[in-house]
């Protein structure tokens, strides 16, 4: 039988020596914890009585004070109350407002020469500035463009245009309603708010029209006068041209020969013959 060697021996030894090591390591690392420790169910702490204490004093000092307290006499619904405005009231208070505060003269947003400058108008909703200015470009230099908005950024379908000469823009007035921009005829004219004076946009003057109606209105001119009343008489001529007293009555006078007053009604019948 054949002796094993020495180094065998180690060798065996060792990788028993291994496996012994690996095992306590495996026990040790797959090792379970242990449970949590128990802990009774946790309840709310008990209100303590604060009868006695300095905030409930307080709170009923409150209580007191809001109960002593007057409050003011509500508006009875019997009350007359304002009558809804309509929406023509609303928008000639809203361009009256305008008006007040238009002054081209001293916006700084005005800022490009009259003579130079064209009103482009009848645009598309949809029309942008750089859309103004390809489609002015066939007349001239553009220098600057200008579209009007509204307080929530919407178009109101009008703008400015400056050109470079005065020459250019009477061209492109002379060309009102000729070209078409996304389907508009666009309508162009030069800048009257500043070469005309006490020039008014169309909406502006048209308020200003409704305004001066209700002031003229409400001042009563043109009440003072009476009605006429005008008689219906059937103009009729009598037969006979002479006339007697006792065939007066079956005569009818006409509406330029009719008495207004008893005297002269009397002294017409005198006077016949």
């Amino acid at each position: 039988m054949q002796v094993p060697r020495e180094e065998d021996v180690r060798r065996e030894e060792a990788l028993k020596r291994r496996a012994e090591e690996h095992a306590r390591w495996k026990a040790a690392f797959f090792q379970s914890r242990p449970p949590p420790p128990f802990l009774p169910k946790s309840r709310p702490p008990q209100p303590k009585p604060t009868t006695k204490a300095p905030v409930h004093h307080l709170y009923k000092r409150a209580l007191e004070l809001v109960s002593t307290e007057v409050l003011p006499p509500t508006p009875s619904t019997t009350e007359s109350k304002e009558e809804p405005k309509d929406k023509k009231t609303i928008w000639l208070q809203q361009l009256k407002e305008e008006m007040e505060r238009r002054n081209p003269y001293e916006d700084n947003k005005i800022c490009s020469d009259p003579k130079r400058t064209v009103v482009v108008s009848n645009l598309h909703p949809k029309t942008i500035e750089e859309d103004i200015r390809l489609f002015c470009e066939r007349f001239g230099r553009v220098v600057s463009v200008r579209l009007i908005c509204d307080y929530k950024g919407k178009s109101r379908r009008y703008g400015f245009v400056q050109f470079g000469l005065e020459a250019e823009a009477r061209k492109a007035v002379a060309n009102s309603r000729k070209w078409r921009l996304h389907g508009h005829a666009v309508v162009t004219d030069m800048e009257r708010g500043r070469l005309e004076l006490g020039f008014l946009p169309k909406r502006i003057a048209e308020a200003q029209r409704h305004i001066n109606a209700a002031t003229t209105s409400s001042s009563g001119l043109g009440n003072d006068k009476r009605p006429r009343y005008e008689h219906n008489y059937n103009n009729q001529t009598c037969k006979d041209e002479k006339l007697s007293s006792t065939n007066v009555d079956s005569c009818v006078f006409s509406g330029n020969d009719v008495p207004y007053d008893v005297d002269d009604l009397i002294n017409s019948i005198a006077n016949l013959k």
